[in-house]
């Protein structure tokens, strides 16, 4: 094979990886754009929904009140997940520092060792990667 060939042969194999390349970064970034125009639309609409509770026409009850944010709080919840991001940091886990902040210690007689009592703040993983660990606190090692 002459130098020619070879050279050109190796420019054609780099100018299909640049191709490729090309093609995944833009499937990539048009995922993205589909994950934050779907988060967009779930902040404006908990957004919208808190306003309306604002008017003067919102209900003057504190129960009606409540069940509007229940409400709007379920909605945000249930519509993250479609946007890439989920949540976690249950009672009764077990505490994982990669996971988990421990922001305080305290001895509970219903859970085991290193288990995790109270969340004070959910974890947020965003496409798989760890956006923040959450805040709980957790039992100390043996029972009380």
């Amino acid at each position: 094979m002459s130098m020619r060939t070879e050279i050109r042969d190796r420019f054609v194999s780099m100018l299909r990886s640049l191709v490729a390349e090309r093609r995944a970064t833009e499937t990539e970034m048009g995922r993205w754009r589909d994950d934050h125009s779907r988060l967009a639309i779930v902040v404006v609409e908990a957004m919208e929904l808190l306003e309306s509770l604002s008017e003067p026409e919102a209900e003057d009850d504190a129960h009606g009140l409540r069940s509007s944010v229940r409400l709007m709080v379920d909605s945000v919840w249930e519509r993250l997940p479609g946007a890439g991001v989920t949540t976690d940091g249950c009672v009764g886990e077990g505490f994982e520092p990669s996971r988990h902040h421990c922001v305080e210690r305290v001895r509970d007689g219903a859970l085991g060792p290193n288990q995790v009592v109270r969340v004070e703040q959910r974890g947020i993983v965003c496409h798989e990667e760890r956006v923040r660990r959450a805040r709980v606190v957790v039992n100390e090692k043996g029972k009380a």
